[in-house]
């Protein structure tokens, strides 16, 4: 039986909702090149600490641990931490940002996106937790382009609402999911956006579950959402990959050609070649720049040999 309160849990979203405001208004007032290093100060002193640095190094040692020394493993596990941190910094910032796109971002393949535009029958970008993923989705649509971001509902109330009133300030729409299974709510949202021919962007690279699709990465086994192939096999949408990440002082925008599963006879065969090679890409992206993949998730949550590790 609930006992839960209604009115302490209204009191309590309306607080959070409050200090959440007040954090944005505080951050607001901090110009970019001072929030930039006292972020990634912030980030370096968490690794210090040992914050989650545990189910870091054992995602690292999981993924890279017979090829990289130790050392090495902690160096990128430094990186990951302060591009996370950069990161937040930039998200913060969103105006600064888009103001000097041209200084900031690099945009690759964008002749990919345009070309399956023109088919009309919509575009699900899949991506994954590498560089700034989401600072992404208010930059497409300030480029024009009406952009649907999937995302899971967060634990606080609170939070979920700032969180939509953030992405809908910079006319990116955001379609919150409890799941990607069994949410018939977002799934029709999802597919209505797929139907009117918009881009839709799921990151799709943590642990699902053993109800997930089971591919690999890092040799490993990992269970990704498989929600996503229904809604690309149903709408026969066209799906691509898009990475952000840093290089040679800018962030890349770097979106790959389609992944073709014209040949899926079903949406089981469908799911099978589409996320196997979002897999296989994400994997070759983040063997480049290894420092800025987002190694804090507990990516191999669902396989016991490693889940046992993470304390």
């Amino acid at each position: 039986m609930n006992f839960t309160n209604p009115h302490s849990m209204k009191v309590k979203t309306v607080l959070e909702s409050f200090l959440l405001k007040l954090l944005f208004s505080l951050l607001a007032l901090i110009p970019y090149p001072v929030l930039s290093p006292l972020f990634r100060g912030l980030a370096r002193l968490s690794f210090l600490l040992g914050i989650r640095r545990r189910i870091v190094m054992t995602n690292l040692t999981a993924a890279l641990g017979e090829e990289v020394p130790e050392s090495r493993l902690r160096s990128i596990a430094l990186s990951s931490y302060v591009d996370f941190g950069q990161a937040m910094a930039e998200i913060a910032k969103p105006g600064y940002m888009i103001g000097n796109r041209e200084k900031i971002f690099r945009v690759e393949g964008i002749e990919h996106l345009n070309g399956e535009l023109e088919k009309g029958k919509g575009v699900v970008i899949l991506t994954g937790h590498i560089g700034n993923y989401l600072v992404a989705g208010y930059l497409f649509r300030n480029f024009g382009y009406r952009v649907n971001v999937v995302s899971k509902n967060l634990k606080s109330e609170a939070a979920n609402r700032e969180f939509v009133r953030f992405f809908e300030r910079y006319g990116s729409a955001l379609i919150k999911i409890s799941g990607h299974k069994d949410d018939p709510v977002g799934g029709l949202r999802i597919l209505r956006a797929l139907k009117k021919g918009e881009i839709v962007v799921i990151m799709n690279d943590q642990d699902a579950g053993p109800r997930g699709y089971k591919s690999t990465f890092f040799g490993l086994p990992t269970y990704i959402p498989s929600g996503p192939a229904q809604f690309i096999y149903k709408s026969e949408a066209s799906v691509i990959t898009f990475f952000a990440y840093r290089k040679e002082g800018k962030i890349v925008l770097a979106i790959q050609g389609p992944i073709d599963y014209s040949e899926a006879k079903n949406v089981d065969e469908a799911e099978k070649i589409i996320f196997d090679e979002y897999s296989k890409r994400l994997e070759e992206k983040v063997k480049e720049f290894p420092g800025q993949y987002f190694w804090l998730h507990k990516k191999w949550k669902s396989l016991p040999e490693v889940s046992s590790l993470y304390g």
